[in-house]
C-alpha cells in the first residue's frame, strides 16, 4: 500500500450509479481501494448521504448491503479528522 486517500460521496455515486463520464475512473479508484493498492477513506456524513441518494435506484435492504461492503473497503472517518 503506497498512500491514503478521502473518496469523495461524489466518486462512489459515479461508481455505483454508473455515471458518465467518470464511471471507469471512479470504478479504478475504488478498485485500487479494494485491492489494498491505495488506502481509501470516507467521510462518515457520505453514508447517511448515500443512503439518502441511493433511494431512487435501489431499495433499503440493498442500500444497506451497498453501504456495509463499502465500510469493509473504506475507513469511515468522522468529521473530527
Amino acid at each position: 500500500m503506497t498512500g491514503r486517500i478521502l473518496i469523495d460521496t461524489n466518486v462512489l455515486l459515479d461508481y455505483l450509479l454508473e455515471r458518465e463520464p467518470f464511471f471507469e475512473d471512479a470504478k479504478n479508484v475504488i478498485l485500487a481501494c479494494a485491492n489494498g493498492e491505495i488506502k481509501g477513506c470516507i467521510a462518515a456524513h457520505s453514508i447517511t448521504n448515500m443512503f439518502f441518494i441511493l433511494r431512487k435506484d435501489y431499495n433499503i435492504k440493498e442500500r444497506r448491503e451497498i453501504l456495509s461492503s463499502l465500510c469493509e473497503i473504506f475507513d469511515v472517518e468522522g468529521i473530527d479528522r
